[in-house]
């Protein structure tokens, strides 16, 4: 019975484990195509945890220049200490040493803690260490099962309640690993196999395991053994299920403690298919990472005494690399090609290796010692930043070449960055699409610190409307510019004069605001743009209120001028914020049926003058002054007024009369 390649993809997801001993994280899940995510992903996380983000040609964020550290939280404390983490689908899984002040004896506990909120959300004791803590969905209801191997036991609960779902007693050691729905029962059945080995069961001195192939609606009377005849002496010590022949089924690849070769079971026939023996002296079994085709892992080699990064392709040897000592090994996507690059940290450098030739492609050589490096994909590409550690310093991020390309900024000053410490992975646990890594702190006790690393740049941001020290009235719109390339805007506050008066969670950001309600005079807008991960910035302009029109202080004019006698008026007008624009007289000759406007012209502070033209005698002239400040309040005078005297014309009639009296005398005289 055999699955096809293109079932076995659907059904299959990525599992987690330890790296402790017996430990190797068992998965098989295909690359998440159009999906921007950290591609080490049948190492130690499921790739739903990091960054889901779609690329569609180029992304939409770029590397900032400055990356923040952010504590999000202590998400465990252990009384003893902390073993080791495995990422889930809904948060961290704890594994952690434990003394019991009453009966004085140590356990062991597995906890889940949430995501989100970093609190426990269900925990299990054991009496003895759990060698494998994994993680898969084993009913295909989309949700994850937690598998625990424990001595001779293997527990299953449920990912969210933590509530047991199946229990077997193998009566020995056993190491396990999640397959496929073989039966069609929509059930994954699991690959459990004896940590013992079996001599001469048939009486044939041939070597033997004892393999069960079960899911977790078995009963316990039906779980049942078979064996399986191995070439050699071996003693299972970690297993990984991939597709290592590139055939239409997958295959069981199981190392051994301290051993130099690797054994490919086909786990449906229950067969031995192919048995790789290396020229090194042992493989470092914790070291083991694959995918679908290729399993890494360090050796050592007694001759010449060094340790080379081994590649399995195609159940044979594909190339090795030497290097002095081991660390870690990583599969991560660092440039456009299909197939992923081997990240490698040894010796205390950093080497980027193709995973078809062997060949080095980026170094990172530095006499400072790099204890820990590790992929994420910060700027959601596709393509794997590097983030490392040195001894005692903050960490640093380096491109897909393994160029420096940000610094990292508020790590905390009272954490001593070591080894001992920094966990090797990274995730986006709480779906914030921010990548957090994890700290033990065993200054006091053992606590498991949860670090977000979240860009520190700033939005950009700019008031668009009103400008620096405009006059303003009424109600005005204050709209503002608010930029971030890298996270994105999550929000814009307006404050007045300290005090937030709105704030705009959408483009376009902008505020109404009413200034009849502010006291005449300068006032304060503030705006403060935030991105998605906290960072702010701040920008603020002076703008002065006038609501008030201007102040007619005083109006002098001729009462009675004469006729034809042009009447000058003079007007003192004041306006003490924006200042007068125009003042404007208007009169009127025949009782306000029309109107005549005039400009005034001022003629000194605050004093403006305006000339009516001259009427006959009689007339009654009404005017007013309209005054006008530079924000248009206006304010009319009352009315005054004045008739045009008869003076004038009495005074040239008069003359008349003695002029013609005059010429009449004369006239007589002669």
């Amino acid at each position: 019975m055999s699955k096809t390649w293109g079932s076995l993809l659907t059904c299959l997801i990525i599992t987690f484990s330890l790296i402790t001993p017996y430990s190797l994280l068992i998965s098989n899940a295909p690359e998440q195509k159009n999906l921007a995510v950290n591609k080490a992903y049948t190492q130690d996380w499921e790739s739903m945890l990091n960054l889901a983000t779609s690329v569609t040609g180029s992304s939409e964020y770029v590397i900032a220049p400055v990356y923040r550290v952010v504590k999000l939280g202590t998400a465990y404390t252990a009384s003893e200490d902390i073993l080791d983490i495995v990422l889930s689908q809904t948060g961290i899984l704890v594994k952690s040493k434990e003394y019991d002040v009453t009966t004085g004896k140590y356990f062991y506990t597995v906890s889940l803690i949430d995501g989100k909120t970093l609190s426990t959300e269900w925990s299990h004791q054991f009496e003895y260490k759990p060698e494998q803590v994994l993680v898969h969905d084993l009913n295909n209801d989309e949700v994850s099962e937690v598998i625990i191997n424990c001595a001779n036991v293997t527990y299953v609960y449920s990912g969210t309640s933590g509530d047991l779902l199946w229990k077997y007693n193998f009566s020995e050691p056993i190491l396990g690993a999640p397959l496929w729905d073989i039966d069609n029962d929509t059930l994954i059945e699991l690959f459990i196999i004896s940590q013992f080995l079996y001599t001469d069961v048939f009486g044939l001195g041939l070597y033997y395991w004892k393999i069960w192939i079960t899911d977790i609606n078995t009963p316990a009377d039906q779980v049942t053994y078979q064996w399986l005849r191995i070439p050699d002496m071996a003693w299972p010590y970690a297993l990984a299920v991939g597709n290592w022949s590139l055939t239409s089924y997958y295959k069981v690849a199981v190392f051994y403690r301290y051993g130099s070769s690797i054994t490919f079971v086909d786990p449906i026939n229950l067969v031995v298919e192919n048995y790789l023996i290396l020229t090194s002296s042992w493989i470092e079994t914790e070291t083991i990472v694959y995918n679908d085709k290729y399993i890494l892992f360090y050796d050592y080699v007694s001759d010449p005494g060094a340790y080379r990064v081994v590649n399995i392709f195609n159940e044979s040897v594909k190339w090795t690399y030497q290097v002095e000592y081991y660390e870690r090994i990583y599969l991560s996507n660092f440039d456009s090609s299909p197939n992923p690059e081997v990240l490698v940290l040894a010796d205390g450098d950093i080497i980027i290796l193709n995973i078809t030739t062997g060949n080095a492609i980026s170094y990172l050589i530095d006499e400072e010692y790099y204890y820990q490096a590790f992929p994420l994909d910060v700027d959601r590409d596709g393509l794997s930043e590097v983030l490392a550690f040195r001894f005692l310093e903050e960490p640093q991020l380096f491109d897909n070449t393994l160029e420096p390309v940000s610094d990292i900024t508020d790590c905390p000053a009272d954490i001593e960055w070591g080894p001992w410490n920094v966990l090797p992975w990274a995730a986006d646990i709480n779906q914030d699409t921010w990548y957090e890594f994890f700290f033990i702190n065993i200054t006091s006790s053992a606590a498991l610190e949860v670090y977000s690393l979240r860009e520190g740049v700033p939005p950009q941001l700019e008031i668009l409307s009103p400008v620096e020290n405009a006059y303003v009235r009424g109600i005005i719109k204050v709209e503002v510019l608010a930029t971030d390339v890298h996270s994105g805007v999550s929000k814009v506050e307006f404050y007045i004069d300290g005090k937030l008066a709105y704030t705009d969670y959408e483009t376009p950001y902008e505020y109404l605001l009413d200034t009849t309600k502010l006291s005449d005079g300068a006032h304060t807008i503030k705006v403060v743009a935030y991105d998605l991960v906290g960072n702010l910035r701040d920008s603020a302009i002076t703008i002065y209120v006038d609501n008030t029109p201007p102040e007619i202080l005083s109006v002098e004019y001729e009462e009675n001028p004469m006729s034809g006698q042009e009447v000058e008026v003079r007007a003192r007008v004041a306006d003490e914020v924006s200042g007068v624009k125009a003042v404007i007289l208007i009169y009127s000759s025949d009782n306000g049926a029309t109107w005549h406007n005039i400009t005034m012209q001022e003629i000194s502070s605050d004093t403006y003058s305006a000339r009516i033209p001259g009427h006959a005698a009689g007339t009654r002239i009404v005017f007013k002054i309209i005054a006008v400040d530079k924000l248009g309040n206006s304010v009319i005078s009352s009315e005054y007024s004045y008739t045009v005297s008869w003076l004038r014309e009495m005074m040239y009639g008069g003359i008349g009369i003695v002029i013609v009296a005059a010429i009449v005398g004369v006239v007589f005289f002669m």
